[in-house]
């Protein structure tokens, strides 16, 4: 499976060329969402290469959103994990409550 096309509001950006193009607030935020979302993972093998794990979905995303840049376990780390609610298929929906750790501040999303 690959991911051959993604939309950015209305707009659709062309893959994997146009990556670069995303303004680095977008391209953030996509990649928080997705580091946050999923039940896969990403690391570094010793050579240095990346290896991603889960589904067939989740690896074509994680893959996309590591070719945006994305630090899959610099994100995960700046938040606490609340409660995971795993991918429904008839609600066609997930999601995550975290806490983000600001300092001493912390805010529950």
């Amino acid at each position: 499976m690959t991911l051959v096309e993604a939309y950015v509001g209305l707009n659709k950006i062309c893959l994997p060329d146009d990556l670069c193009k995303l303004p680095a607030s977008i391209s953030t935020g996509l990649s928080e969402a997705i580091a946050l979302n999923t039940s896969g993972n990403v690391f570094k093998t010793q050579d240095g290469e990346v290896e991603i794990s889960g589904s067939p979905t989740e690896k074509d995303i994680l893959s996309w959103a590591v070719k945006l840049g994305m630090e899959f376990n610099a994100i995960r780390s700046k938040y606490e994990f609340l409660f995971v609610f795993p991918f429904n298929s008839e609600k066609k929906r997930s999601g995550v409550a975290v806490t983000y750790q600001l300092g001493l501040e912390s805010c529950t999303y």
